[in-house]
């Protein structure tokens, strides 16, 4: 399956583009397929032919309660991809088939304020997917008035179920400089990574 294919998801559905002929009037499309709860703000990545859908917020509040501490992953081998008999830029959503989301029983980092909380939500872009490593970089593990935080996040997704590195294993924290870093609190991160897998941008 070309990966690609899935590029957004949000709310209570799936959207897809097909990238290799986006067209913004027509590209974007809604799949037959509901994600396990209303979410937002929540961290997505693939590998290895499953999606992965973590943490985020599930209510209409700005409260803890409606934070998700939850975990998921999608088989998207178990789908039939293929293109619209109509059209070379939808899917065909006909024969696509069903599949089931399984949840994933992942342990929380044992450091920064995820190892308290468990929640972790990204209200703007703060991952990046390198390989089979999702790092998280600054998220926010609180209501919306939480501005975020400095800890670095790294996920092994190619683990069953997925593992969080420890803090000795990678460089688990963005310090205390950098323009964005207001007492100690990362705003509003956007993170991207390299072509080459071997930069990560903040």
């Amino acid at each position: 399956m070309d990966t690609s294919l899935l590029d957004l998801i949000a709310f209570s559905f799936l959207i897809v583009c097909n990238v290799s002929q986006f067209n913004y009037t027509e590209a974007f499309k809604t799949f037959p397929i509901s994600l396990p709860s209303p979410l937002q703000d929540h961290i997505s990545a693939i590998w290895d032919n499953k999606l992965f859908i973590i943490g985020g917020k599930n209510g209409s509040s700005d409260t803890l309660f409606d934070l998700s501490p939850l975990a998921w992953s999608l088989d998207l081998s178990a789908l039939s991809w293929s293109l619209s008999p109509t059209s070379n830029k939808d899917i065909d959503t006909s024969s696509l088939g069903t599949a089931t989301w399984t949840p994933l029983n992942i342990v929380a980092p044992t450091y920064g304020s995820a190892s308290n909380t468990k929640f972790m939500r990204c209200t703007t872009q703060c991952y990046t997917q390198v390989e089979q490593y999702l790092f998280i970089i600054g998220p926010s593990h609180q209501e919306d008035n939480d501005p975020g935080s400095t800890s670095i996040y790294r996920l092994d997704l190619s683990q069953s179920p997925p593992v969080f590195a420890s803090s000795t294993d990678i460089v688990n924290s963005l310090g205390t400089g950098g323009a964005n870093l207001v007492s100690g609190q990362l705003y509003g991160p956007c993170v991207t990574s390299s072509a080459d897998s071997t930069n990560i941008y903040v």
